[in-house]
């Protein structure tokens, strides 16, 4: 009884590998929700200029 207890096991537990090995061929290989196309991929964006950039009305005193 023992003996086909343990291949029940072995079942679900390849079965459960299985599994787990397609959700993570499918996720990895879904592309990213902010991937562009290639061709728009190698323009650079436009820089904008941070906060430390930009000019203060008081001016920078350092």
């Amino acid at each position: 009884m023992a003996h086909g207890r343990r291949r029940w096991i072995a079942a679900l537990l390849a079965l459960a590998l299985v599994a787990v090995a397609v959700v993570a061929v499918i996720s990895l290989n879904r592309p990213a929700p902010e991937a562009q196309p290639a061709a728009t991929q190698s323009e650079a964006p436009s820089p904008s200029p941070s906060p430390s950039e930009t000019p203060s009305p008081l001016g920078n005193p350092f």
